[in-house]
């Protein structure tokens, strides 16, 4: 039951229904985040990024990119969206069919996009080259 501007009613929200009936389920929270963790690994690190590395050895590629920039650019993002949405897609439609709910969604974008952010922090901390003040 809900009320909503001082009006009882029978419809419940998601997030009501989840909390009076105990539905809350830690678990798949966490099975949703943990692929969404999967899926951006896979995606980027296993896939994209170790072709890119063999095209890379290319001299056509390389001159491309030095030539094109904007193609090169609009090259390396239409890559990554590739990857990650069909490794989303994947993932999603096979390991997690059966527990898909809105929240559940969430936590999965919720770990996609943490691990993409980490990732890309320890990179920039990494291969940054700090000036000391003197």
């Amino acid at each position: 039951m809900s009320y909503y501007i001082g009006v009882k009613t029978n419809k419940c929200k998601v997030s009501d229904r989840m909390i009076l009936n105990k539905e809350f389920n830690f678990s798949s929270f966490s099975k949703a985040f943990g692929f969404g963790c999967l899926s951006f690994f896979l995606s980027q690190i296993v896939l994209r990024l170790p072709l890119l590395s063999m095209l890379s050895e290319n001299n056509d590629f390389l001159l491309f990119s030095a030539i094109n920039p904007i193609g090169y650019g609009l090259l390396l993002a239409f890559s990554a969206g590739l990857f990650e949405e069909t490794t989303r897609w994947f993932l999603i439609k096979n390991a997690l069919k059966n527990e898909m709910t809105w929240i559940n969604g969430v936590w999965f974008g919720l770990g996609h996009g943490l691990l993409e952010a980490v990732l890309f922090f320890c990179f920039a901390i990494a291969f940054s080259k700090r000036k000391r003040i003197k």
